[in-house]
Formats: structure tokens, C-alpha cells, sequence
């Protein structure tokens, strides 16, 4: 039951942050944030998400990481569709989130991959697409409407950031955010 309301509250909460990208109610914060306290408190919040005892959350983070200037919300909603979206399509291996911070270039690059079942060449171009979903078969098993990518590919822009892609089917799928840090 606990689970249910988990997933009905984030269906709604991707319908609201969709609306409001659609309707250009998104604002932009911009306050200083220490990138291994966040970090650390967004593991500790993915701590026990992982119901399948065959995956593992693997954590890849130089401490300590810089002050930056961000918007610690829309950086949370990133990271946690791309988590979550890994450990929907991955029955079993590793889930990395991997983060690193490029002062020469005044940036910060987020990677989370995983070892699931990857996405087939053809569709990659739709991935941020609203309402995308893998095969129907595997998504219907799963809860989800097909609009947490396209959150994440919104709210990076949003941020002056992009977000990029790669996958091999039954190997794993590698999305990267790279956000401004200055």
C-alpha cells in the first residue's frame, strides 16, 4: 500500500512539474549549494528504494565538492527520474550515479548509468519524448506515464544544461547532465 501511494504521488507530481514547464510557470532558483552535502542527502533518500536485492546503488562522488550556485530542487527532480527510471529497468547489476565538478569550464556533470535492459538504437531519438515508455509489455508491469525523462530533459534546459544519452540494448543505458556552475 505504502508503495501505491509512493507511485501515486509521483505520477502527480511529474503531471504538475510537466504543467508548469508547459505553461512557463517554472522558476528558476539560484542559491549556493555544497554538492557533496546534496549528494549525500540525495543517497540517503534513495536508501531502501531498491526492492530487488540484485541491484545495487553505487555512489561515485569526490568529497568534498565545491560550493556552486544552483537550483537544488530541479537538480533533485534530475537525479532522482534518472535513479528511478534505472531501477525500473534494471532487474539485476548496478546502478552508478556519478558526479564531478569541471572548474576550468565552470560546470557540473551529473552520469547515472545502468547495466538494465537498454534501449534499442531507433528509439533513442524519443527517449525525452512525453508519454515515451519502453515496449508497452515491459512498461504496463511498471508504474510511470512517460514523462519523467521529458521532466528531466525540460528542467536541464531550463537550467542551461543539456542532457545527453547512450544505450545498448540488454547492456545498459548511460544518460549524462552537464549543468553551468559558475
Amino acid at each position: 500500500m505504502l508503495r501505491q501511494t509512493d507511485n501515486l504521488e509521483n505520477i502527480v507530481n511529474v503531471i504538475l512539474a510537466s504543467a508548469s514547464v508547459e505553461t512557463g510557470a517554472v522558476l528558476v532558483q539560484s542559491e549556493e549549494l555544497v554538492l557533496s552535502e546534496f549528494l549525500d542527502e540525495l543517497k540517503q533518500n534513495c536508501e531502501g528504494v531498491v526492492v530487488n536485492s540484485a541491484v545495487v546503488l553505487v555512489w561515485d562522488y569526490p568529497v568534498p565538492m565545491p560550493v556552486v550556485r544552483a537550483d537544488p530542487g530541479k537538480l533533485k527532480i534530475i537525479l532522482l527520474n534518472l535513479i528511478n527510471n534505472a531501477i525500473k529497468f534494471t532487474d539485476a547489476g548496478e546502478i552508478r550515479i556519478r558526479a564531478w565538478h569541471e572548474a576550468q569550464q565552470q560546470r557540473m556533470v551529473f552520469a547515472v548509468s545502468d547495466s538494465g535492459i537498454g534501449v534499442a538504437p531507433d528509439q533513442l531519438p524519443f527517449v525525452f519524448d512525453k508519454f515515451w515508455q519502453v515496449d508497452a509489455a515491459r512498461a504496463r508491469t511498471l508504474s510511470g506515464i512517460g514523462m519523467g525523462l521529458y521532466i528531466v530533459k525540460a528542467f536541464t534546459e531550463l537550467l542551461g544544461g543539456t542532457v545527453s544519452v547512450n544505450s545498448t540494448l540488454n547492456k545498459g543505458t548511460q544518460f549524462v547532465i552537464e549543468l553551468p556552475a559558475g
